[in-house]
């Protein structure tokens, strides 16, 4: 490396210094913070801005792709509600004494082992609301018998990635939302039939990973859902969500019905709708609520279906219309 490069990179490094000082300075006032980076002995002064006291912090986004060994990332923010880690989860486990986090939310997206998936997300366990699971890799360090956590508080559940086999187990009395991508259906077979038996999930939201679509099998793999009144198919990014029409063929036709409480769908706008699709949603529509299939088991008729797509307002018209119908 030239001389003069590395005057460039020293000069760089000072100004960068120079900024996290003022940063740090007003830490006492953070209500949002955003850190990004490679967290090793080279940068002391990004550990020591970790390290600040935060009391008014309530939300924190970390992105951190490799970090010192031994350090430990234990923010003083006694409201922090909201944590979004990305990255390595090393310096998010709690030494012996350590406090633990009253989050409320929590988004986990790593290459980390499940020990450390489990030990970051045991430190809020009590007061845990929202849970997101993205985790990739790493197979080979899936704990066998797996790890099980206690979650009393946590309402809404997503499933972004597939889990190992019993990885982990997970008891969640009041869950009532679920988002979760079809790989995660398929592959996450123990922990999705523990969550389906609790009998208390309401919301279902099939979420495009560019994976496997959701089809028939994947279907049967969540019918036990008997108190599912809200039906979403929705995406991230650019990615397109394809609702398959047997799927809504076999809900429309199935004995006993498949989700009899269901009350409301929504296919978003990341949906891609053709003709078949449609003819299968309207069909699927007109079924339950015209139920002639089985008196005896009878479906709650649907009371709102909306496609927020482009280009599908006459399908949203012929629905509409149906709706309309079976409510007078």
């Amino acid at each position: 490396m030239s001389a003069i490069r590395k005057q460039e990179i020293n000069r760089s490094l000072k100004w960068f210094n120079r900024a996290l000082d003022l940063v740090s300075a007003h830490a006492n006032r953070w209500q949002t913070a955003f850190i990004a980076g490679t967290l090793n002995e080279d940068h002391s002064t990004q550990l020591d801005l970790l390290h600040s006291r935060t009391p008014t912090l309530r939300k924190l986004d970390v992105k951190l792709y490799r970090s010192t060994p031994g350090f430990h990332f234990l923010p003083a923010a006694s409201m922090l509600q909201s944590m979004v880690v990305d990255g390595d989860l090393q310096p998010f486990q709690a030494p012996t004494g350590a406090e633990n986090l009253r989050l409320t939310r929590l988004e986990i997206g790593t290459f980390s082992d499940y020990h450390l998936i489990c030990g970051l997300i045991k430190r809020c366990a009590a007061t845990l609301q929202l849970l997101s699971l993205s985790v990739y890799g790493r197979e080979e360090v899936a704990p066998t018998g797996g790890l099980q956590l206690s979650l009393p508080a946590l309402r809404k559940l997503k499933i972004h990635s597939h889990i190992p086999e019993d990885a982990i187990r997970m008891a969640s009395p009041s869950l009532e939302e679920l988002v979760v991508c079809p790989s995660a259906l398929l592959g996450t077979r123990s922990l999705i039939d523990r969550l389906v038996t609790s009998q208390n999930i309401v919301s279902l939201n099939i979420f495009s990973d560019d994976g496997p679509r959701f089809t028939i099998r994947e279907l049967h793999r969540v019918v036990g859902l008997k108190k599912l009144r809200e039906l979403v198919f929705s995406a991230h990014g650019y990615t397109v969500q394809k609702p398959q029409p047997e799927v809504f063929i076999e809900l429309a036709t199935r004995i006993p019905p498949i989700w009899p409480e269901l009350e409301e769908v929504i296919f978003q706008s990341s949906c891609y709708f053709n003709a078949r699709l449609g003819e299968a949603v309207v069909g699927f529509v007109r079924s339950r609520n015209s139920w002639q299939i089985d008196k005896k088991e009878k479906p709650v008729g649907l009371r709102s279906v909306t496609i927020l797509c482009d280009g599908c307002s006459a399908i949203q018209a012929q629905i509409d219309e149906l709706l309309v119908g079976a409510s007078t």
